[in-house]
């Protein structure tokens, strides 16, 4: 028998999550994600809420050998915003590698974007939003090393 732990992510982050680990989300071994899962899991505790209902990424969790999935499959809403902040770094890094080093293009950002996204399992109506995040990381890169846009 397998055990989750349900994620409340942005969807657009929830699209690449699932694109990428699959869907349920099956965790590298040794990766961040898995070593905060290993760390964190804990027995369900008697007054839990099984709030599976409004979550959009579920991972499955791993058998660690020192800490069974049949006892150990609850993580806090601490964890679980840990968790998605390091997915989140996830699509931040691959956004900065894919698009943010790409410097002289003969194409509009637009539709690098685009591509971007088709490639990640974005759906097109975020645009916007990976847009804005892509802005802001190539802002915050400039600003560090002293550049201006």
């Amino acid at each position: 028998m397998d055990y989750f732990v349900y994620l409340k992510a942005p969807e657009h982050l929830a699209q690449f999550i699932k694109h990428t680990f699959g869907d349920p989300v099956e965790l590298i071994r040794e990766s961040p994600e898995s070593r905060i899962l290993r760390e964190h899991t804990i027995k369900t505790p008697a007054d839990a809420i099984d709030d599976s209902a409004d979550c959009n990424v579920k991972i499955r969790i791993p058998h660690f050998k020192e800490k069974d999935p049949r006892i150990y499959n609850y993580i806090s809403n601490a964890t679980k915003l840990a968790l998605i902040e390091s997915f989140d770094e996830i699509l931040k890094r691959s956004m900065w590698q894919e698009i943010g080093c790409l410097g002289v293009t003969n194409c509009k950002l637009s539709t690098l974007l685009y591509s971007y996204m088709e490639r990640h399992g974005i759906e097109e109506k975020y645009w916007y939003t990976i847009s804005q995040r892509w802005y802001r990381y190539r802002r915050a890169y400039h600003k560090q090393v002293g550049v201006s846009i």
